[in-house]
């Protein structure tokens, strides 16, 4: 096997993401972690600001806040799974061309 062969072998997989961004599995994860904190910063908004202070419309998107955050979260953890999934695979793939050659 050449160094450039054993390089490539070395190097992180890589997944497109919406099929726009080639992203490592630690990158993903970390904007993953980032979009989880800003979830949950939201949801924490939503339901824990006091709602005599603001006007009708700003009172109704603050009820709305943790319900909207929490279907956020849920199709990002599915997301997630998807995305883990394709790392699994392309991992496996590149195991498996190791071992033939």
């Amino acid at each position: 096997m050449s160094d450039d062969q054993k390089t490539l072998t070395k190097a992180p997989v890589r997944v497109k993401v919406y099929g726009l961004v080639a992203l490592t599995r630690r990158t993903y994860l970390l904007c993953q972690m980032i979009g989880l904190a800003l979830g949950l910063l939201l949801m924490t908004i939503g339901l824990w600001v006091p709602r005599e202070d603001f006007a009708g419309f700003f009172v109704t998107l603050l009820n709305l806040l943790p319900a909207v955050s929490l279907v956020i979260l849920t199709a990002g953890a599915l997301e997630t799974l998807v995305v883990l999934g394709q790392f699994r695979r392309k991992e496996a793939e590149r195991k498996e061309s190791e071992t033939s050659h």
